[in-house]
């Protein structure tokens, strides 16, 4: 099976609490028929680790509802073909520069445009559903955040720039229903934000300092430490110089 499909149904609505949330809710009613959710005002947005998601009028709030045979690890992969996929489409409506962060962010030189929030349960042995959900800045961007953001600003509707995503995200995850990371991790790297930068994160409780060298076959980040390559897999990395 596909994991994620090219020409499925679009559905819209005006107000929901958070497309994430929508497709959970027809998940756990066990209608798991692919979909892209997409609505025109989110009330309670949530992005990376239950933070809370602005969500500024005329921005993209969509999610993909689907069911794979993926293992976990596998499935997390979907999060990268999804930033290359979004930052092709900017890229297609004019907005160039576009560089993706470590592990689901995609910015412009003025900051943080879109993000990237998957999330998934077992169904059964061997199955499960998840919820890819994206944002992204169309139209304006939300102030008075912890970091810059960004905005298209450019002439393109949700429904339009979802038109133009949905099926580059089925391209890109096509690689890995087909077993192999390669091409993705390649065209993920050509845009990655930091690469060969000194970057900090924390892990369990610490702060590590180090080099941001490379992209493993599994999705970590590397970090060259001086001392050691250390492979990160979850957590905050910081770059000097973000935007």
């Amino acid at each position: 099976m596909t994991i994620v499909r090219a020409g499925v149904p679009h559905v819209v609505f005006e107000t929901l609490d958070s497309t994430n949330e929508e497709a959970r809710r027809r998940a756990e009613k066990g209608d798991l028929s692919p979909t892209w959710l997409m609505a025109r005002t989110q009330t309670a947005g949530r992005g990376r680790r239950g933070r809370r998601w602005e969500s500024p009028a005329g921005a993209l709030f969509a999610t993909y509802l689907g069911n794979t045979s993926l293992a976990p690890q596998r499935l997390a992969l979907l999060s990268f073909a999804a930033a290359v996929a979004v930052a092709e489409t900017l890229e297609a409506i004019g907005c160039a520069d576009a560089r993706l962060k470590w592990p689901n962010d995609v910015l412009l030189p003025a900051g943080k445009i879109a993000g990237i929030l998957l999330e998934s349960s077992p169904v059964r042995p061997g199955e499960a559903w998840f919820a890819l959900g994206i944002g992204v800045n169309l139209q304006a961007a939300p102030q008075g955040l912890n970091q810059p953001s960004a905005a298209a600003a450019a002439a393109v509707s949700p429904e339009a720039f979802l038109g133009l995503l949905g099926p580059r995200v089925a391209v890109w995850s096509a690689f890995l229903e087909e077993g192999t990371f390669a091409p993705l991790r390649e065209a993920w790297l050509a845009r990655a934000y930091g690469l060969g930068q000194r970057v900090t994160t924390q892990q369990a409780g610490k702060d590590l300092t180090g080099t941001f060298a490379d992209l493993d076959p599994d999705g970590a980040l590397l970090l060259d430490t001086g001392e050691q390559t250390m492979r990160i897999t979850a957590g905050e990395v910081h770059f000097p110089a973000q935007p």
